[in-house]
């Protein structure tokens, strides 16, 4: 899509906004998920990107130079579709890009987290599932006979490891190297409600404090946690419905979340208060806000909805 924000005020805006420069086409089912390097500036080639839903694929797409894309021109049978990876056998929730050392996690409801080498189409890197497949994680509940299903997931700040928030309510600390459990985060659990209405939706790292992580879960709650001594620093009821989705500002200092009320709100996290509340989506189904995400240098939100 055309985001002229240097335009926003003009009459044209709303016109611009609403016309794809391109569009991409081989999925045959609801994308879920899609990921790819921050910027051209990254390590990674800003080149490729990735698309994820429920038919448990991993799609490797190359973007073209839309300074000269047409999007009303004849392809010509042309596809940028790169390749890709059969790499779940149930949905992919989520992916995630760490542009830093160039890998690309997965999340499924086949209870895998998978870690992949990102694709460089520009290198002789081999396209192959086997090639770019770095290693998975499966994390069992306590009496191993149940696998545990991921719902968020966010590299940490030493990007060696991660963070993966899972259904039934449990967000754990993973080496990146071995995958092995570096610990679970402790907070106290509501007895009157199922792991289910508790679990976490979202999980964000803050970039400034190098221990700290934020989750937002389907009670209505906003945690935060110093994943280092694995404590519950503080919590709060964020909403009137569940959770759906968090941000963090670009300057850090605000946490945008998004919640099934059909509200946004922002809050100071130096003094864990709401600055501002503002109704922006309708209930469907008993959803609203799906998504929320901040601009990384401009004091702009986007938001998706049911």
């Amino acid at each position: 899509w055309n985001l002229p924000f240097h335009k926003y005020s003009n009459d044209n805006y709303i016109r611009n906004l609403t016309q794809p420069m391109f569009t991409f086409r081989g999925h045959t089912g609801s994308i879920f998920a899609m990921d790819g390097p921050a910027s051209a500036s990254s390590n990674c080639s800003f080149q490729t990107f990735y698309t994820a839903g429920t038919e448990g694929s991993i799609f490797i797409w190359k973007l073209p130079d839309l300074s000269t894309a047409n999007p009303y021109a004849q392809s010509g049978g042309a596809n940028n579709l790169l390749g890709k990876w059969n790499a779940h056998k149930d949905v992919v929730w989520s992916l995630v890009m760490n542009s830093d050392n160039q890998h690309l996690l997965s999340l499924s409801a086949d209870g895998t987290v998978k870690l992949w080498k990102h694709y460089d189409p520009e290198s002789s890197q081999s396209i192959d599932l086997s090639s770019n497949l770095l290693g998975s994680i499966v994390y069992r509940t306590s009496n191993q006979k149940y696998i545990e299903i991921p719902t968020s997931a966010v590299w940490c700040s030493d990007k060696s490891s991660l963070l993966i928030a899972y259904i039934t309510p449990l967000l754990g600390h993973f080496d990146q190297n071995n995958g092995k459990c570096k610990g679970v985060m402790k907070y106290e659990m509501h007895a009157n409600q199922s792991g289910v209405e508790q679990q976490i939706n979202k999980v964000v790292n803050h970039p400034s404090h190098s221990s700290l992580c934020i989750t937002a879960h389907e009670n209505r709650f906003i945690r935060f946690f110093d994943y280092n001594s694995c404590s519950n620093i503080h919590s709060m009821i964020a909403h009137t419905s569940s959770v759906s989705d968090i941000t963090l500002s670009h300057d850090s200092n605000y946490l945008i979340s998004g919640g099934h009320d059909g509200s946004i709100r922002c809050w100071d996290l130096r003094k864990y208060s709401c600055v501002f509340d503002v109704w922006v989506h309708r209930k469907k189904y008993d959803e609203a806000v799906l998504s929320v995400k901040h601009h990384p240098s401009m004091p702009i939100i986007s938001t998706g909805g049911a």
